[in-house]
């Protein structure tokens, strides 16, 4: 099925939640993969089983911190932020040994560990930003993260941040465009080469 492209009145009636019911969990799921499916299937859970990494995906989400653009009844678009004690997207133990084993739940700890959210607590952390083909530059990404800002303020967060990989320069364009600077380097190719990528700059946006 090809992507879906909106009119111009459906980009102006997409809204913009932080509750969504399960059946669209299962479609922030889907588009997470969709996304990031590079990191996900090569680096995180080191799986071919698209299937298998969504429900995994599903699983591993805290939906209540989050953000969720909306057209009619389709997720078009969403944002995950981790707090100090509860990452957005994280793979438990017992997800892992239950479709790998015991063996291979421990590597994958390994590199989830490696490649996890760090932050200090008075920044808000955006996990990641994923929007639908056909919905892309059409400003739901900036609409996102200016909500996470006025939230960011309104919780005393002192700034923004978020990892951008080389491999995403169009990502990267669109944060320095809303006023995002880099502020750190890692190079992660030791462990990163399967996914494509082995750079990730840090970002941030001072509230």
């Amino acid at each position: 099925m090809g992507a879906r492209f909106p009119s111009r009145q459906s980009i102006m009636d997409v809204n913009i939640t932080s509750t969504i019911s399960r059946e669209m969990q299962w479609q922030v799921a889907r588009l997470i993969h969709e996304a990031f499916d590079g990191k996900i299937d090569r680096l995180l859970l080191r799986t071919t089983d698209g299937a298998r990494a969504i429900r995994l995906i599903k699983i591993a989400t805290r939906f209540d911190q989050g953000y969720y653009a909306i057209d009619g009844s389709t997720v078009v678009g969403c944002m995950g932020y981790s707090k100090p004690r509860n990452q957005f997207l994280h793979f438990s133990w017992r997800a892992l040994r239950r479709e790998f084993g015991c063996f291979g739940a421990m590597g994958r700890l390994m590199s989830q560990y490696f490649s996890r959210d760090k932050f200090q607590d008075d920044e808000m952390y955006i996990t990641l930003i994923a929007v639908a083909e056909g919905y892309r530059s059409t400003g739901i990404g900036s609409r996102l993260i200016k909500i996470l800002a006025n939230h960011g303020k309104r919780v005393c967060k002192k700034r923004l941040v978020l990892d951008v990989v080389d491999s995403n320069p169009r990502a990267r364009n669109l944060y320095e465009r809303l006023g995002f600077t880099s502020i750190k380097q890692y190079n992660t190719s030791w462990f990163s080469k399967p996914a494509e990528f082995t750079t990730v700059v840090r970002m941030a946006l001072p509230l």
